[in-house]
């Protein structure tokens, strides 16, 4: 993964999905840390879109911590973060939608629209965030 691909929210989105792992003592970096992440930034597209599709973002949060919270926890002296399949899987699918729409940079959006995709959140209708 190449930090300079990222605009500023979409690489604040992952620095922030990596924090919330790393305090969460989880190893692996799963789709719905990036999804906690680009939605804790204040202010940004991602929160604007979900505003937009009148969506009650602390209900997702809430969702979003109660799925993270059933990975599974890794011991302190086992530190060492990666990002897991679905992760890549992600990311993957994000730089896919950047060459799509013609973008130099993988944004937060359309990093946002790759997670959903790979995680499983009933208040996010996927239909319209095509």
């Amino acid at each position: 993964m190449d930090p300079e691909q990222f605009t500023e929210q979409a690489l604040l989105g992952i620095q922030q999905a990596q924090n919330h792992a790393r305090q969460a003592h989880h190893q692996a970096i799963e789709p719905e840390h990036i999804l906690r992440g680009l939605i804790s930034i204040s202010d940004s597209v991602v929160r604007q879109l979900l505003e937009h599709l009148e969506v009650d973002i602390d209900q997702v949060l809430s969702h979003l911590d109660e799925m993270v919270a059933s990975f599974p926890i890794t011991p302190p002296e086992q530190a060492g973060q990666y990002l897991s399949q679905r992760g890549q899987q992600a990311i993957n699918q994000a730089e896919t939608y950047t060459e799509q729409f013609h973008d130099s940079f993988i944004g937060a959006d359309v990093l946002f629209l790759a997670c959903v995709e790979q995680t499983s959140l009933p208040f996010i209708d996927q239909d319209k965030l095509q």
